[in-house]
């Protein structure tokens, strides 16, 4: 019995204190510069998932009901990288500093300098999506139905050619043109 109590109150404190941490889920990576190398290779596109995970409600909430959704993640192996940027518990980040590699003290945490970078660092729960050069194309940060997420996905990675010639064309006048006919757009 004094073996099965200390075994809880160990777990309990470990778990109080976060030393423990969600892993990434099934088909994520927490190597952002290998999901760029692999969606480059693929010629996919990359979902960058900024996540408190296991300690945010609304983390735990989208990853039960998009992320772990089955039609979701069919649609996310055949066209996207999936890259997983966990987020420490607050209070744990600052108790367990310099017991990560990446956490030392002088040293820079590399997933904060990606929540920096792209600048997801007010929301726990920011969804991006890459291009395999990492160029931001989306953001979703709303928890919404996997049917939707998946929606969402597809409209922006749906290819917009006219506006996007005219865009790169830098002509003023035929954008305003074209915007006007289509607000849609804007």
């Amino acid at each position: 019995m004094k073996k099965f109590l200390f075994t809880m109150l160990t777990f309990a404190i470990i778990i109080g204190t976060g030393i423990v941490h969600a892993a990434a889920p099934e088909g994520w990576t927490t190597d952002f510069d290998k999901a760029l190398a692999e969606a480059k290779a693929a010629k996919k596109h990359v979902f960058v998932l900024f996540t408190g995970s296991d300690w945010c409600g609304w983390c735990v909430r989208l990853r039960k009901n998009v992320l772990d959704n089955k039609k979701f993640k069919k649609f996310a192996k055949e066209n996207l990288v999936l890259a997983y940027v966990p987020r420490p518990k607050p209070s744990a980040k600052a108790e367990n500093a310099g017991d990560d590699e990446n956490t030392k003290p002088g040293k820079p945490d590399p997933a904060a300098q990606l929540r920096a970078q792209y600048k997801a660092t007010g929301a726990n729960c920011t969804l991006l999506l890459l291009d395999k050069t990492n160029r931001q194309l989306g953001r979703l940060t709303r928890i919404e139905p996997a049917a939707a997420y998946t929606v969402r996905i597809q409209k922006i990675l749906a290819p917009v050619p006219e506006i996007i010639q005219i865009a790169r064309s830098n002509n003023i006048k035929k954008m305003t043109g074209y915007l006007e006919k289509n607000p849609q757009d804007m």
